[in-house]
C-alpha cells in the first residue's frame, strides 16, 4: 500500500513539474535533503495555506574485500531511502521582508535493500525493518531578498512510528514490537517563487 502512495506522489511531483513551473524549495538539514513543490496558495478564512509535496532522498553503503592464502572475495550491502511527504504551510503575516509560517506535513520513508549475499526474503524482511511512516510540524522563517527568491530557516518536531510483527507457526510464537522515536530538527530552504501570489 505504501508503494502505491509513494508512486501517486512521485506522479504528483513530475505532473507538478511538467505542467506548469512551480514555486520550489530548496531544504538541507539533518540526515536528509528535499526538494518542495508549492503549489498555489490558498485563502483559508483570514490566513493563506499552501500544500507541498516533497521528495527527500539519501543512501548508505558498504563493501568488504578480503584474501587469503585459501580464498577470496566480496561482500557488499546498500540500503536507499526515499523520502516522499505531503504537507500544507500555513502562511503567516509578512513583516516588511520577512514572512513567518507553520508547517505540518506527513512523510513515508521507503527503503530499498540491495546485497551480494541478500536473498529475496532478507530483502523484504529488511525493508519490513525499515519502512517508517511519520508527521512534522514546526515553523518557518523566510526572508525575501526579492519577489522571486528567499532565504529561509525552519525548526520542526519529527515523530516517527513503525511497528512490525513475527508469527511462527512452528510454535505459536508472536511477538509484536512498537518503536516511536522524536526529534527536532532545523532545515536551512532556498525557496524559488516563480508564480506571483506569495
Amino acid at each position: 500500500m505504501f508503494y502505491r502512495i509513494t508512486l501517486l506522489l512521485l506522479a504528483g511531483l513530475v505532473s507538478g513539474l511538467l505542467a506548469d513551473t512551480p514555486n520550489l524549495s530548496f531544504k538541507r538539514g539533518g540526515p536528509i535533503s528535499h526538494v518542495q513543490i508549492l503549489l498555489a496558495e490558498r485563502l483559508q478564512g483570514e490566513r493563506s495555506i499552501v500544500p507541498t509535496l516533497s521528495l527527500g532522498y539519501f543512501a548508505a553503503s558498504t563493501k568488504r574485500s578480503w584474501s587469503s592464502d585459501y580464498d577470496s572475495g566480496e561482500r557488499d550491502f546498500s540500503v536507499h531511502f526515499f523520502m516522499p511527504k505531503v504537507g500544507v504551510r500555513l502562511i503567516g503575516p509578512r513583516t516588511g521582508d520577512l514572512r513567518s509560517y507553520t508547517l505540518v506535513e506527513a512523510f513515508y520513508l521507503l527503503p530499498i535493500v540491495n546485497g551480494s549475499d541478500l536473498e529475496a526474503d532478507d530483502k523484504s524482511e529488511a525493508r519490513d525493518a525499515l519502512d517508517l511512516i511519520g508527521l512534522t510540524a514546526g515553523i518557518g522563517v523566510e526572508y525575501f531578498v526579492s519577489d522571486q527568491f528567499s532565504i529561509g530557516s525552519e525548526a520542526a518536531f519529527n515523530l516517527v512510528y513503525h511497528t512490525t510483527e513475527y508469527t511462527s507457526e512452528w510454535d505459536n510464537y508472536m511477538s509484536n514490537t512498537r518503536t516511536i522515536l522524536s526529534a527536532v530538527l532545523t532545515n536551512v530552504t532556498l525557496n524559488y517563487y516563480f508564480r506571483q501570489g506569495k
